[in-house]
């Protein structure tokens, strides 16, 4: 075989890797929406690929001797493996009709079986695709030289072609194939491509491929290093160590960067990229320099090294995603770019060193084959066998377990103890001390000096960096987004890493927020609570009589908790992240312990697996996920997803669907609504607060008050109490959030479906750009409001109700419209009080404005340390008039850090006394202080005690009791209050920061005394 040959030979093997690529995440995507997103289901489609790679491999290093024309026997593996793969997605339509009789078996019987038939399903095309490797390597290993050594570094530089091939088989499909062709298409072209490839060779194969079959031999077994047999073990757990890095290092940066179908891709890439280079150039000469045992030993012991310097790289990565962030805050090609860069600093090096393991260890194996090409065959085998227990053990037990921090920790050693179990494979006197003291004295570093993370930061996603970005302008600093993103008064209540997600969460002064994957999914704020509470209570006001609930999505527990205030039967709630609802306990003053109610069943499943395979049939189904954006969340709001709801819900039942209102195109938006308006013959919109998010109800009976919902179900008193604590405290009330029907799209309308994921695909683009939708499609409409909540009723009393509900939620446009209306209609007198509660509401709104844009100037200048500047700027928000506790705080705050003790205490006096929960933490702590430099030492310990009674765990009393402290000269007493602040509080990097301070003889200046944010 001529040079040319061998390059056609690589040149496919490299296009065969990108195209299995493409298949793989294809039959993935497939397989998730029949199985679902669970970690079992996810397991279930890596074990069974790895399984069928394995089997594959190590057939083929089996049959390598009886394969006579090898370039052929190359070219119909990958024929077969095209033509399987263009009939997979007949094959996966049919997979539910399969398992659906198995569901009801025992669980454990059931997922047995699952993995069983995906692995029969799976086993021919991954089979194939382990197989290829062997065979192209024995078929060029054949045209080389004839030296024994050839295969090893043969099989070394075409895996790592393969790899690169996968490298480029991932971007392409992560981001043309997909999101352009759509499921199917992408399926068909990684399909043809493997047969175009196959085909190419087999035509090839009697001409310019053609090859005579001879016998390569290995070297004499007496040359063959005495501990040659232990290669297969210990490359199956590097194998097993690599999918630990690589699952450990994916759960830690996808959630900072975005955990977007992008974000999950570009990791990939990068890993595939780092291990392509690594092989490749270590299969050249410069590898076949250095001994294949030592090399093997040292990559081992670098690989744990660099992995372990990786981890401080992580503890470093939000500011670096902060940065990235800053300097492209509305441009998502740029941005993912330098994503891609980010994760590489992380990853790459580490993924080159294991990709330079594996023509080590293939060459260290060539001594005991002597067929070319088995070596390379079993080092696969046995380095895939690894991958998938490591893939196992690191998604099943130990993420789970000892965290993301540890396990990487755990695995860095493992690396080096690997380098130090292969020394028997390393020859030399000098080489086998050096690399055993050296890799002990590292196995011993490493526990004592493994970085700790800031659990807040390492949870803070994408989607509120860019968030504060924007809110901050585009030039602000690294350092300013950093403070900006960490509220002054923080806690972490609750990080889990779970099987599927990390939970995390926090309290952010008064504020609970629940965190998934660093996106924020459920809070106790405003708007939250209202979204949270609808959701629930809305479908119950249209629903007739029901008695059986299903809820997607647990959150804080608050939706279950709107529904059980009903008397229904049965709330099932399917919740896919067991610590979502570990993490729940933190919202028990919100959600009234819903767990505890007999009549709620929690199911931990993927939704749609329990609607495809459950037979039970609801009389409501509220659906709250996630943002579409995020991976895997699209499969809840598809046109197919939407048909299983339809099964399941009894004749006459109600859907609500939540839907986000934000980081969205207007196109992004209408897709979703339609896709909703064509699945159901009736549709209503509501709107939550301010419009940021949607509410659907559907059904296909048309939709009607149901009886006693006009009055908010009187014999019901707990309805009433749920929905008064979110503002709605009659029907009107409600009917202000009300917006018109959803009309079915035209024939043709683009809707999204299981195939092309378009939301999927657009919105994390969209949430990049920092598009919002201007909704401008979507009209509002008097006379559905009208026929749906108040059939029958005088016009202009409603409208004069409506009027009131908006002046209560200082919906000044609404309020105009309505009086407006009035005016149109004739009817001067009711038109003249909404005109007159408009002007009364526009001058409370122009006052608040003024206030707030003052405050905001006020508290830029005590950070910049322009004090005058601050009391400056602050007189303007006293001019317009001081009315709520947040103002009087702020004040008081600002007048407190400009050294204005008495008017920082008067105004911290008004603060405390209009009696706002939400501020007389901060208010009580801040008037202490005062108090304290106003020289009344016992009333101002008292008020800061009265602070730490009623938040024990926050940082702000022991800071400024600290500060006014050491103005007193009790710098020793200062000291101790913030050693007792760090004990309390650890994760308030302020109270170091002046610790260390206070601690120097001459202290610095710290920071500004913390200010207590705006209100949303």
């Amino acid at each position: 075989m001529n040079p040319t040959a061998r390059r056609v030979l690589a040149a496919c093997l490299f296009f065969s890797g990108a195209a299995s690529l493409v298949m793989e995440v294809a039959w993935s995507r497939t397989l998730s929406l029949v199985l679902g997103n669970s970690h079992q289901a996810v397991a279930t489609v890596v074990a069974s690929m790895m399984t069928g790679l394995f089997l594959g491999s190590l057939f083929a290093a089996r049959l390598l001797p009886r394969i006579r024309h090898l370039p052929k026997a190359y070219g119909l593996l990958e024929m077969g493996i095209g033509l399987y793969g263009a009939l997979t997605p007949v094959i996966f339509a049919l997979l539910g009709f399969v398992l659906g009789p198995l569901y009801l078996l025992p669980p454990g019987a059931f997922l047995f079986l699952r993995f069983l038939v995906v692995f029969i399903i799976l086993l021919p095309p991954s089979a194939g695709m382990g197989a290829t490797l062997p065979v192209i390597t024995a078929a060029l290993s054949q045209s080389a030289s004839g030296k024994s050594g050839d295969s090893g570094s043969v099989g070394g530089w075409l895996y790592g072609l393969n790899t690169l091939g996968a490298f480029i088989g991932t971007l392409a499909g992560g981001f043309l194939f997909l999101p352009g062709l759509g499921l199917l298409k992408a399926t068909l072209c990684g399909a043809g491509t493997s047969l175009a490839v196959g085909t190419l060779v087999w035509l090839l194969s009697d001409s310019l491929l053609r090859q005579e079959r001879r016998e390569i031999k290995a070297p004499a077994k007496a040359k063959a290093t005495e501990g040659m047999p232990v290669v297969l073990p210990l490359y199956a757990a590097s194998g097993f160590v690599a999918m630990v890095y690589e699952i450990t290092w994916t759960r830690v940066m996808a959630p900072i960067a975005g955990s977007s179908v992008y974000s999950f891709t570009l990791i990939l890439a990068a890993v595939l990229a780092g291990i392509g280079v690594g092989s490749l150039v270590l299969s050249t000469r410069v590898g076949r320099w250095i001994h294949p045992g030592r090399g093997f030993v040292a990559g081992q012991i670098l690989l744990g090294t660099v992995a372990f310097g990786s981890m401080w790289g992580l503890q470093q990565f939000p500011q670096i995603m902060m940065s990235v962030a800053a300097h492209h805050p509305s441009d998502p090609q740029g941005f993912l770019l330098w994503e891609f860069l980010a994760f590489g600093a992380i990853v790459l090096a580490p993924a080159i060193l294991l990709g330079a393991l594996f023509p080590f260890a293939s060459r260290l194996l060539h001594t005991l084959e002597t067929e070319a090409g088995a070596d390379v065959g079993r080092v696969y085998a046995w380095n895939t066998a690894g991958s998938l227990f490591g893939s196992l053990a690191a998604g099943f037990f130990l993420v789970e377990t000892l965290g993301s921090r540890n396990t990487l920790a755990l695995a860095c050693l493992t690396s080096i103890c690997l380098g130090l179990a292969g020394l028997i494979l390393a020859p030399g006197k000098i080489f086998r001390p050096v690399a055993g003291l050296s890799a002990a004295a590292l196995a011993l570093l490493i526990p004592l000096f493994t970085p700790s993370w800031n659990v807040y930061m390492m949870t803070t996603g994408v989607t509120q960096l860019l968030r504060n970005i924007r809110k901050m302008g585009h030039y602000a600093t690294v350092e300013q987004i950093l403070a900006f993103a960490q509220a002054p008064d923080v806690h972490i209540l609750f990080h889990k890493e779970g099987k599927t997600n990390t939970v995390t969460v926090v309290r952010e002064w008064t504020d609970v927020w629940l965190r998934v994957d660093g996106k924020t999914d459920a809070s106790t704020s405003t708007t939250d609570m209202l979204t949270q509470t609808l959701v629930g209570q809305l479908p119950f006001f249209f629903a007739r009589n029901p008695q059986s609930v299903a809820v997607v999505g647990y959150g804080s527990g608050v939706t279950a908790h709107a529904i059980l205030t009903h008397p229904v039967r049965l709330v099932e709630t399917i919740e896919i992240e067991e610590q979502v609802v570990a993490a729940s306990s933190f919202f028990e003053e919100v959600n009234g312990k819903p767990l505890s109610d007999p009549r709620h069943r929690l199911i931990v499943d993927d939704a749609r697996t329990a609607f495809t395979f459950r037979p039970q049939t609801y009389d409501i189904i509220i659906s709250e996920p996630s943002n579409p954006w995020l991976a895997g969340v699209n499969n809840l709001f598809t046109t197919e997803f939407y048909s299983l709801v339809k099964r399941r819900l009894a004749p006459g039942g109600i859907f609500c669907q939540w839907v986000q209102s934000y980081e969205l195109s207007d196109d992004s938006l209408q897709v979703i609504l339609n896709t909703v308006a064509h699945s159901f013959s009736h549709v209503h919109l509501f709107g939550s607060y301010m419009g940021s998010d949607l509410i659907l109800v559907a059904s296909e009976q048309p939709i009607s008050l149901a009886p006693g919902a006009a009055a908010l179900f009187p014999g019901n008193p707990e309805v009433a109490r749920d929905l008064a604590r979110v503002g709605v405290h009659n029907l009107a009330d409600l009917a202000l959030l009300y917006t018109s029907s959803i009309r079915a799209p035209a024939s043709g309308t683009l809707l999204n479906n299981d195939d092309n994921s378009l939301i999927q695909y657009r919105a994390p683009f969209e949430l990049l750009q920092g598009l919002e939708p201007q909704r401008r499609f979507i009209r509002a409409s008097e006379e559905d409001l009208l026929q749906l909540l108040y059939p029958g009723a005088d016009r202009k009393t409603v409208l004069l109700a409506l009027g009131n509900a908006a002046y209560g939620r200082q919906a000044l446009p609404t309020l105009e419209y309505l009086s407006s209306r009035l005016q149109e209609m004739g009817d001067v007198e009711a038109s003249g009080q909404l005109r007159a509660l408009s002007d009364a509401l526009r001058n409370q709104l122009q006052r608040s404005a003024i206030v707030q844009q003052s405050l905001i100037a006020a508290e830029a200048r005590i950070a910049s340390r322009d004090t005058e500047g601050a009391v400056v700027a602050l007189a303007e928000a006293q001019a317009a008039g001081l009315v709520t506790s947040e103002e009087w705080s702020r004040a008081g705050m600002i007048l407190l850090n400009a050294a204005r003790n008495v008017e920082a205490e008067q105004a911290l006096d008004q603060a405390v006394s209009l009696g706002d929960p939400r501020f007389q933490y901060q208010s009580l702590a801040a008037r202490g202080a005062s108090r304290y430099r106003l020289g009344r030492l016992d009333e101002g310990k008292a008020d800061i005690d009265a602070a730490k009674q009623l938040d024990p765990s926050g940082a702000v009393a022991y800071l400024l009791h600290a500060i006014a402290l050491h103005d007193a000269g009790a710098r020793e007493a200062a000291i101790q209050e913030l050693q007792e602040g760090i004990r309390v509080a650890p994760e308030d990097r302020r109270l170091s920061i002046y610790l260390n301070d206070f601690l120097k003889k001459s202290p610095a200046a710290g920071p500004a005394a913390p200010s207590p944010p705006a209100t949303p």
